[in-house]
């Protein structure tokens, strides 16, 4: 599937500088983990493991950064002023707010071990302990062991948690901390934030992008001819 994509951005006029890739080859022999595995595993591993060769990898990179740069362009050409961008934000912005919140995620779950615990259920319930004292902490604006590092804000659906959880994250005010949400591995606090128009403005781009990227990957690959 990689060579028609190739040959379409060629067709396209996209061309990717050699500096580019060898960055991009660089940065990821010195990940350690660069293809998501768990456990683990460096680039020649996975490389080994998969059959990927170094002409393989370089073809991989090329439509990566490729498309990237491609949908950018189009991006571009459908929004050409910040004033078209700004008007179809705006457009979507009501109907995101009525499904979207910004939240700070915390962990409470079987990955942190609780000293002490001899099982699975154990375990979770002296995390659903450590959930609850650290809510009461959050709320009274008190620091955590938990919240030594500020969690990176994400954008979710209010349906994340599934649909018990759905309503009272719905109503979550600015500033306030979930009660613990239970998931298969522990529990979980939402730390509700403010949501921004640049924060909607990055998630529609980001959406945009890969529509329209995944769009595009399955015209080429259903309109792909093998012989």
């Amino acid at each position: 599937m990689l060579v028609p994509i190739r040959q379409f951005l060629k067709k396209e006029g996209i061309e990717i500088a050699e500096k580019e890739i060898s960055a991009r080859i660089e940065a990821l022999k010195e990940d350690p983990n660069p293809f998501g595995h768990y456990p683990p595993k460096p680039l020649t591993h996975v490389m080994v493991r998969e059959c990927i060769t170094w002409k393989d990898l370089r073809l991989m990179i090329i439509t990566d950064i490729g498309m990237s740069m491609w949908v950018q362009r189009q991006w571009r050409q459908q929004f050409p002023t910040p004033q078209s961008w700004n008007a179809y934000c705006s457009g979507k912005s009501a109907e995101f707010r009525d499904q979207f919140g910004k939240f700070a995620i915390i962990p409470f779950t079987i990955g942190r071990w609780p000293k002490g615990a001899k099982d699975e259920d154990e375990a979770k319930a002296m995390l659903k302990k450590q959930a609850e004292t650290a809510r009461t902490r959050l709320m009274q604006g008190e620091a955590t062991d938990f919240t030594a590092k500020e969690p990176k804000p994400e954008i979710l659906p209010f349906s994340c948690f599934g649909e018990d959880n759905t309503p009272d994250i719905e109503k979550l005010a600015a500033g306030h901390v979930s009660r613990p949400l239970e998931t298969r591995d522990g529990w979980y606090l939402l730390k509700r934030l403010a949501l921004t128009d640049k924060d909607i403005a990055d998630v529609l781009k980001n959406r945009y992008l890969s529509d329209t990227r995944n769009e595009t990957e399955n015209r080429i690959r259903a309109e792909t001819v093998i012989r």
